[in-house]
């Protein structure tokens, strides 16, 4: 039996264990910053100027109060919309331009047998960025048809609902709707991720065309353990995530220690996800690794 017939989901805790990089998780801690600080500062100055006043701002800071919000949100769409839009565009479009120097990173964290550095981390990040980023065009690209078939499924299910007799009937076909578009997407992301494990594997390999096509082959090739590996992958990671943020919803940030731990969590949440997406690019590189003709994954120069 060739290698390339084991590798399966014994891939799982290896990415895993290879996206644990705490100078990975922590230069993609500070990039975000940055589209994240766009977005905040004007919010932040919005609900300063909305809050900072009031005689409740203690009570408000230390637990949640739904009514009260619902009128501060009412009073954020009504004075600070235009600035928080605008805001919310740029920081939209300068992550987009981060991306790929972010999974560059990635690439070059779990692609050798070693951990680098941060100035090995950046020089990877840099020296991808321009083939991720075409290849980012090309990922766009088939979210776009994802979409689009997921709208024919909603319009299929909106014509379903207008002959539908009981509302059971228009219930199930809006399900089904839901259900076509999140499998589509869960499919694209994997195709997407597989191709990423393509440039792990290959880094002769520069045309991001080929890579991303040979991601969706891929996943054509072996659909269990690629959509497997992702969804492993990503559950975990959004698990993570998801209690990480019971915490913080559950942690006053009201003096030095609660601030301190508050801003611990919010840290931890955007590591696990950098995390979650570096092992799925771990595990689709694994994969792809295992597909390669043997000689075809030669480094290229630098």
């Amino acid at each position: 039996m060739t290698m390339k017939r084991r590798v399966g989901f014994g891939a799982f805790p290896r990415a895993l264990a290879a996206a644990l990089q705490w100078k990975l998780l922590l230069l993609w801690f500070l990039f975000t910053l940055i589209p994240a600080s766009i977005v905040a500062r004007p919010l932040h100055g919005l609900l300063s100027t909305l809050l900072d006043h009031s005689v409740h701002a203690g009570e408000w800071a230390r637990s949640f109060h739904g009514l009260a919000m619902t009128d501060v949100l009412v009073q954020v769409g009504r004075q600070g919309l235009p600035a928080l839009s605008a805001a919310a565009v740029l920081g939209m479009l300068l992550t987009l331009l981060l991306a790929p120097f972010l999974v560059g990173m990635s690439v070059t964290a779990v692609r050798g047998p070693h951990r680098p550095g941060f100035g090995e981390l950046m020089h990877g990040g840099l020296s991808e960025y321009w083939r991720l980023f075409r290849f980012m065009l090309w990922a766009l690209a088939l979210y776009g048809i994802a979409f689009m078939l997921g709208r024919l499924a909603a319009m299929w299910a909106s014509h379903q609902a207008d002959q539908a007799i009981l509302e059971s009937q228009a219930d199930f076909a809006a399900m089904v709707a839901r259900t076509v578009l999140i499998v589509l997407l869960v499919i694209a992301q994997s195709m997407v991720e597989a191709g990423r494990g393509r440039i792990v594997a290959d880094p002769a390999q520069r045309s991001a065309t080929r890579a991303f096509f040979s991601g969706i082959a891929l996943v054509f090739k072996r659909p269990l353990v690629t959509l497997g590996l992702y969804l492993a992958v990503t559950v975990t990671g959004f698990a993570i995530t998801f209690l990480l943020g019971l915490w913080r919803m559950h942690q006053v940030a009201v003096g030095p220690v609660g601030f301190s731990l508050a801003l611990l969590v919010t840290l931890l949440m955007i590591v696990s996800m950098a995390w979650m997406r570096t092992a799925r690019v771990a595990a689709m590189g694994a994969v792809a690794k295992a597909t390669l003709k043997p000689g075809s994954n030669t480094v290229a120069p630098a």
